[in-house]
C-alpha cells in the first residue's frame, strides 16, 4: 500500500512539474535583468581594471544561467565586449528594450525569440547610437526558479569594436 502511494505522489509530481510554462512576464524580468548585467554600462570613465569588472560582471550573473549555460558565456568571454567597447568609443551602453515571442518547446525547455535595442551615449556631445539585435533564448525551471539555458544575440556590439 505504502508503495503505491508513494508511486501516485512521485507520478503527480511528475506531471505537474512537466506541465508548468513559464509566464512570458517572469522570462521578460529574467532577460531583461541578465541582458542588463551584460550590457550596461553607465559610467565607461569608471572602468579602472577590465579583468575586475568581467569578473563582478560574471559573478552578478551566474544566477541567471544553468550551469552548463554559464560556462559556455563565461568562456566565450561574452561580458568583456561592452566593457571594451565602451572604452574604446567613450560611451556609455544602456539597454533600451528587450521584447519576446514564444517559440516552441522541447521537453522542459521553453524557447523565446527576442529583439534587442542597445544604445550608445557619448558624453562628448556626439549623437546617441542605436543597435539592433535579433536574438533566441531557451528557458528551463531548475533550483525552483526559471534558469537561461542557452542564449545568442549574435555579438551586436562587435561592429562598434572593429568598425
Amino acid at each position: 500500500m505504502k508503495k503505491s502511494l508513494w508511486l501516485v505522489l512521485i507520478l503527480i509530481f511528475t506531471v505537474a512539474g512537466c506541465s508548468y510554462q513559464p509566464q512570458d512576464d517572469e522570462v521578460k524580468r529574467l532577460a531583461e535583468s541578465m541582458k542588463k548585467i551584460q550590457y550596461e554600462v553607465n559610467d565607461f570613465t569608471a572602468i579602472n581594471d577590465d579583468l575586475q569588472e568581467m569578473k563582478k560582471r560574471n559573478d552578478s550573473i551566474r544566477p541567471y544561467f544553468t550551469e552548463k549555460a554559464f560556462y559556455i558565456f563565461t568562456n566565450n568571454n561574452e561580458v568583456i565586449l561592452p566593457i571594451k567597447v565602451a572604452e574604446k568609443q567613450k560611451a556609455n551602453i544602456e539597454v533600451v528594450s528587450i521584447s519576446l515571442t514564444y517559440a516552441s518547446q522541447i521537453n522542459e525547455e521553453f524557447t523565446y525569440t527576442y529583439d534587442l535595442v542597445l544604445r550608445l551615449s557619448y558624453p562628448e556631445g556626439k549623437p546617441s547610437k542605436e543597435i539592433k539585435a535579433q536574438g533566441q533564448m531557451d528557458v528551463t525551471f531548475e533550483e525552483n526558479r526559471w534558469k537561461i539555458s542557452r542564449d545568442w544575440d549574435g555579438f551586436p556590439l562587435m561592429q562598434e569594436y572593429n568598425p
